[in-house]
């Protein structure tokens, strides 16, 4: 599944999946989301706090991703993935399931914001849109807070 960035100036992203199916999650000027139609489903991705984001298929919740410090985990079906930074250097992130690694999802290169993701197939499609969208959320918070460290080396505080 790829994940990329559509639009500078909306939050709109095209999911495509290994088949190619695409699918358009669009976001709201008035609230914190996003939503698409998915695999015959209508999809919302919801925050829900601060570090909670809510994944709602057909208005009912199918899964969340919670925000741990720097880790993120994602709760579907009975089963919770943890996403763990592979390295510090990398940007790759590695979905773990009861110890074990199962999947990774990969930084995209080129201008625009993306995301490889390698996970299994049984994963409903959404839950690994899911997943990719939290490592994207995770790789933004990390350039953030370097952001912030490097203005407050830079002025001296």
């Amino acid at each position: 599944m790829k994940i990329e960035r559509a639009s500078w100036f909306k939050p709109r992203y095209v999911v495509t999946d290994a088949a190619g199916h695409q699918s358009v999650w669009q976001g709201n000027n008035f609230r914190v989301g996003l939503s698409a139609e998915m695999d015959g489903h209508r999809c919302e991705l919801r925050q829900d706090s601060r570090k909670r984001f809510v994944l709602l298929v057909d208005g009912v919740e199918a899964a969340e991703a919670i925000r741990w410090g720097r880790e993120w985990q994602v709760n579907a079906g009975g089963s919770s993935y943890d996403l763990l930074r592979a390295s510090r250097w990398r940007s790759r992130i590695e979905v773990v399931a009861a110890g074990e690694t199962i999947g990774t999802v990969r930084r995209g290169s080129g201008p625009r914001s993306s995301a490889r993701c390698d996970l299994p197939g049984d994963l409903s499609l959404p839950v690994q849109a899911l997943i990719g969208f939290a490592a994207m959320m995770a790789w933004r918070q990390e350039a953030s807070v370097a952001g912030a460290g490097a203005g407050t080396i830079a002025t001296g505080g």
